[in-house]
């Protein structure tokens, strides 16, 4: 029973020292799955107005990814904005974007622009 609660305890205790040492940074962790099936997990870390992506797994072996600009900050799903830009990065590639704007972000194990409500991620840019 104590190593069950002392486990937790020195994760969490970690995780705090480990967010400490990198302050303003933030990482983002966008899942989705069907029927059970993992279709696309991607991350995208943000620090210092440098945004790095990385596409872990994808049901159609890429990850394809939308930025919209301009979007309401307080709207959790909407997004009127621009679209800033799109790419696809294969499963274990990495790509990195400098000097982005605050966004939100769309990731789909299929190719083709999705509309701005999909499941929106904000980041901050710099």
């Amino acid at each position: 029973m104590r190593n069950a609660i002392a486990v937790p305890i020195a994760v969490l205790c970690l995780a705090s020292v480990l967010a400490a040492c990198s302050p303003g940074t933030r990482t983002f962790v966008y899942r989705s799955s069907e029927n059970g099936e993992w279709r696309v997990d991607a991350r995208v870390r943000v620090a210092n107005g440098i945004a790095d992506f990385e596409c872990r797994h994808s049901a159609s072996g890429r990850c394809h990814y939308t930025l919209f600009g301009d979007c309401d900050a307080d709207a959790d799903t909407a997004c009127e904005g621009k679209l800033l830009q799109s790419f696809s990065l294969a499963v274990n590639d990495h790509h990195r974007l400098a000097g982005l704007p605050d966004f939100r972000l769309c990731v789909n194990d299929r190719a083709g622009q999705p509309h701005p409500v999909c499941n929106l991620k904000s980041a901050p840019g710099s």
